[in-house]
């Protein structure tokens, strides 16, 4: 029987944009650049999606957010999740993104750590960062998405740093699946972190045309790490689902 749950890593290059689906909800987690507008769209389409139940933004970089403000306008969203430092770092993508928030009348909400969402049969808890870091990469807001006893980890762009920070302060990291932090930089993805999530599958999202990412020993431990690495610039768009218990991967373009 085909799941009604899945994760959508879409494709978007060295950027981030991940569709979940369970039942008739929808959430999405960042939005690209602005260059990969249609192809999120195309996406969501094709997905069945006509109205997105949150979006959750990690943090205001131009290749989490461009895309969010078109898409906000074209499907709306009941509500946009933030990092407790956004507002530090207003970039004119992310006044672009704020405007069409106010816009469409949405709400948005700042939330509070280890505090339990639930939308729809999922659970999501968010870290807020643990102090301000002062750059907008480690005041990445990260989501721990739990489906039928299976963790879902999205680190936005955070590094060492802010893994050693989280690490410390005994957030619970154990996951099945891990967005790798930052598109596999060398900067992120550290041996204490990733013995702490002990991921089953981590996925990267990359641009082929980025000749710097992923870092080569940061793939080279992932994989030493996980059961299984995809990329989205070998893999394209990965898909996984829970089925019968088990994690179950799909590639496509």
């Amino acid at each position: 029987m085909e799941s009604d749950f899945s994760v959508s890593f879409i494709n978007v290059g060295s950027a981030d944009c991940t569709l979940i689906k369970c039942g008739d909800k929808s959430v999405l987690i960042d939005g690209g650049t602005n260059l990969v507008t249609d192809k999120i769209t195309a996406y969501l389409k094709r997905s069945s999606v006509t109205h997105l139940d949150a979006v959750i933004v990690s943090h205001p970089d131009s290749d989490h957010i461009g895309s969010l403000p078109d898409i906000i306008d074209e499907y709306g969203t009941d509500v946009v999740y933030f990092g407790k430092y956004s507002d530090s770092h207003k970039t004119p993508e992310y006044e672009k993104l704020v405007n069409s928030i106010k816009e469409n009348n949405i709400k948005t909400i700042i939330p509070v750590s280890d505090k339990p969402v639930e939308i729809g049969n999922m659970t999501f808890k968010f870290y807020q960062p643990e102090k301000d870091f002062g750059n907008t990469n480690d005041n990445s807001l990260v989501t721990m998405l739990e489906y039928d006893e299976k963790r879902f980890l999205f680190t936005g762009d955070i590094s060492s740093k802010r893994e050693e920070s989280m690490v410390n302060s005994d957030k619970e990291l154990k996951c099945d699946v891990l967005k790798v932090a930052h598109h596999g930089s060398k900067y992120s993805s550290s041996e204490d972190f990733l013995a702490m999530a002990s991921p089953e599958t981590a996925v990267i999202s990359v641009s082929a045309d980025d000749t710097a990412l992923p870092d080569y020993y940061i793939t080279a431990l992932l994989n030493s790490v996980c059961k299984n690495v995809y990329r989205t610039d070998s893999d394209k768009t990965v898909m996984i689902t829970v089925e019968n218990g088990e994690i179950c991967t799909k590639t496509h373009a």
